[in-house]
């Protein structure tokens, strides 16, 4: 019986990409990234993924927990 360890998952994240983006920007980048590797994934279409940050009401300008 031969035993090989599975392969590591590739470091995709690129860290000047994401240095220009924004911090709901960077937590799609990430869905993203984690999504494209089918060994991750728990269905055909891709994974999913959630994000819990906190930003800015543009409406009435209090922080608030927003969730994507």
């Amino acid at each position: 019986m031969s035993s090989t360890a599975p392969a590591r998952l590739q470091n995709l994240w690129d860290d000047a990409k994401a240095a220009a983006m924004s911090e709901p920007e960077r937590l799609v980048y990430r869905s993203n990234i984690l999504g494209s590797d089918k060994r991750v994934t728990n269905y055909g279409g891709g994974g999913n993924t959630s994000s819990k940050i906190w930003q800015k009401d543009p409406l009435t300008g209090r922080t608030s927990k927003c969730f994507g």
